[in-house]
């Protein structure tokens, strides 16, 4: 996958259970390097089934990266200004997909006349978000099932669009 060209596009809602996996894999893959075995299987089984996922990307405005062919990341962005959602495939991860798709975010939250983003990082995409220029509001611990999980609260203040 090296090498590999990006291309972003706004979703129509084909497919959910195509991102809901990439999710998944994104989670048991490389979420594994910031969590134990323990908090990942927490995570996994806190996730939805699909009537549930295609409910909870019904009011997301959801971006798509595709590297060559292949679907190679999404974020969600629920109004007025959250991330929601930000997964890259393992096989994509270190390829500036995670980058991109904040990049554009960004632009269609402006586009959209939000005035800030928040997000919950995990510690793996705090790093990302503190890359694109998102600040740290707090840490928080989250529990899940019998495990918690540490991720930030983070914000982007968005400048207008000027004409």
């Amino acid at each position: 996958m090296s090498g590999a060209s990006i291309r972003l596009q706004r979703w129509h809602g084909d497919a959910p259970e195509a991102l809901l996996e990439l999710l998944r894999r994104a989670v048991a893959g490389t979420a594994r390097t910031c969590y134990d075995d323990d908090q990942i299987d927490a995570w996994l089984s806190a996730l939805p089934d699909e009537a549930g996922w295609r409910q909870r990307l019904a009011d997301a405005d959801v971006i798509v990266a595709w590297a060559d062919l292949q679907l190679a990341g999404f974020v969600a962005l629920r109004a007025p200004g959250i991330v929601d959602l930000l997964f890259v495939d393992p096989g994509c991860a270190r390829q500036g997909i995670g980058r991109a798709l904040i990049a554009r975010a960004l632009v269609r939250a402006r586009a959209l006349g939000w005035r800030s983003l928040e997000c919950d990082a995990s510690l793996l995409a705090r790093p990302l978000f503190e890359a694109a220029g998102f600040c740290v509001l707090r840490r928080q611990s989250v529990p899940r099932g019998q495990c918690r999980l540490t991720n930030f609260r983070m914000a982007f203040e968005l400048s207008p669009i000027r004409s």
